[in-house]
């Protein structure tokens, strides 16, 4: 006997392309960056928040600080998520908000490459605090809170509005809003 089974996928995107797959159908849910401002045809709920912290060498000269302020961070290259990604637009506006323009960036899609670089000393990695706190201890880097923690953001499940989800996907829904 065959019966209908459940498809679990992880896809790791950009928000705008997860909220674009919930939108047309192709995922039931997703879970992305807010940014306060849902797409009109979908249901966000914040599940937790997150901000974003500095990753640098162990053997570099911010090794020895635990915090360090948002004009200071400016003045050393900056390993980031290209323009496109959602936490890189909201590092961009807290910088813009306080008028501040990094030195130089390097844009690296992928958090392995951003580490390996911090790593290596080339850079001040910015990285979600969870990442950071859950993977610190396997990497020569260390962590750097950002004072008065400017870079926030929201994570966020998401599905479309007034669709009806299936048992398996409303269930998954249900445990990631935590009820």
């Amino acid at each position: 006997m065959h019966g209908k089974g459940v498809h679990v996928e992880l896809i790791v995107s950009e928000s705008e392309e997860i909220e674009d797959g919930v939108i047309r159908g192709k995922y039931d849910i997703g879970v992305i960056s807010g940014i306060g401002m849902p797409h009109p045809l979908l249901e966000e709920n914040v599940i937790d928040s997150d901000r974003i912290d500095a990753l640098v060498s162990r053997k570099g000269p911010l090794a020895a600080l635990k915090k360090i302020s948002a004009e200071e961070l400016v003045k050393r290259p900056l390993i980031m998520y290209p323009k496109k990604s959602r936490t890189r637009q909201i590092i961009d506006l807290a910088l813009r908000q306080r008028g501040l323009v990094p030195k130089e960036v390097i844009d690296v899609w992928y958090i392995g490459a951003a580490v390996r670089l911090a790593e290596a000393g080339l850079g001040v990695a910015m990285l979600s605090h969870f990442f950071i706190k859950n993977e610190l201890m396997s990497h020569k880097c260390s962590h750097l809170r950002i004072t008065g923690d400017p870079f926030k953001r929201n994570i966020c499940v998401i599905k479309k509005r007034g669709a009806m989800l299936s048992e398996p996907a409303a269930l998954f829904y249900e445990l990631l809003m935590g009820r």
